[in-house]
């Protein structure tokens, strides 16, 4: 008669305990954060030009920047959105002028209201981000190469029809188009900032802090070689009167 012998399991070995890792200070986290490189590049670039520029200390001068700012920053926010999720746009910028343009001809070459041109603008822009997102995604090209395809497509396209429609690489000034002064009144009004005033386009020209208030700037010509000239007086002015 034979006995069977039961063998207990060994236990299985306890693992070695991890590297306790020693709490970073609440600096070291902040400074481990990758926006804090570029708030310190723009603290340096202010201080910089502030001590060099003194037009850059003045209310006209930080009107000016601002604006510019602005005009990229609008941009900026869609594109750092895809940079967030991994993806690149190299087509936003032509793609604003491809949108502004198709704005400016449909409403002056067929004579449509303003608010047309603009929203028609934005359905524009929303085709090129979809046929950009629907390329990408249904063929796994980079989304870079994609939109870098996009900005030369777009280029030529800027380019060529506005040469064929208008004749110039220009679109006519559509401030007399209906609709025009409540579109400026919303997206192009002016703010006054104490003693100067933002700048910002108007009456089709081009506008800046530095011009008299209430004055509005047009190129006078073309080709922008003729002095700027006056085309509408600030209030209490019989005119007004602009830097050459």
């Amino acid at each position: 008669m034979s006995s069977s012998v039961v063998t207990e399991p060994s236990a299985a070995p306890a693992r070695p305990e991890a590297p306790k890792r020693e709490p970073r200070s609440r600096i070291s986290r902040l400074l481990a954060r990758p926006e804090i490189g570029a708030l310190a590049a723009a603290i340096v670039i202010f201080i910089f030009f502030y001590a060099i520029a003194p037009p850059f200390r003045t209310l006209p001068g930080l009107a000016t920047v601002l604006y510019a700012s602005s005009t990229i920053g609008i941009v900026a926010v869609g594109v750092a959105l895809l940079m967030i999720g991994g993806e690149f746009d190299l087509s936003s910028g032509v793609a604003v002028t491809t949108a502004a343009l198709a704005a400016a001809m449909m409403s002056y070459q067929f004579s449509l209201n303003m608010w047309v041109g603009a929203i028609s603008s934005l359905v524009i822009a929303l085709a090129i981000g979809f046929v950009n997102g629907y390329l990408v995604v249904r063929t796994g090209i980079p989304s870079f190469l994609i939109t870098l395809s996009t900005f030369f497509i777009l280029q030529g396209i800027n380019l060529g029809v506005t040469k064929m429609i208008t004749g110039t690489v220009a679109t006519p000034n559509v401030n007399n188009i209906d609709g025009f002064g409540s579109a400026h009144a919303i997206f192009a009004s002016d703010v006054d900032l104490g003693s100067c005033r933002s700048r910002s386009p108007c009456c089709g020209g081009s506008c800046s802090s530095s011009w008299p208030p209430g004055c509005c700037c047009a190129p006078g010509s073309a080709t922008g070689s003729s002095p700027p000239v006056a085309t509408r007086p600030a209030p209490g002015r019989s005119a007004c009167r602009c830097p050459r």
